[in-house]
């Protein structure tokens, strides 16, 4: 089964189970940083009739750990990624941005 596929099950099963009386009543796509913090913020709201769904098999979204050379190193939320193919990473603009802004004198 191809990721997209299992991504779109998922989404059909929770969609399924949100329809029914007894589902959650909010479904956060994705368990990263953001949907981490969605599901917390609505927890202390007192909405804690909720489903986060992740794609991959860990959460955290693009932050995790690489194994390199023996040593465990930090990789993600940090990292711009696809900056060299055919489609460019919609980060990098912003990014090249900031990096001029380091650079203005105060």
């Amino acid at each position: 089964m191809s990721p997209s596929t299992a991504i779109a099950l998922v989404l059909a099963l929770a969609l399924a189970q949100y329809a029914s009386a007894a589902g959650p009543r909010v479904i956060i796509v994705g368990a990263g940083m953001s949907g981490i913090s969605a599901g917390k913020r609505l927890s202390d709201a007192g909405i804690t009739d909720l489903l986060i769904l992740e794609a991959t098999d860990h959460i955290g979204g693009r932050m995790h750990k690489q194994n390199f050379a023996g040593i465990n190193v930090e990789v993600g939320a940090n990292w711009v990624e696809g900056v060299n193919g055919d489609k460019m990473n919609p980060i990098w603009p912003y990014r090249q941005l900031h990096a001029q802004a380091q650079e203005l004198p105060l």
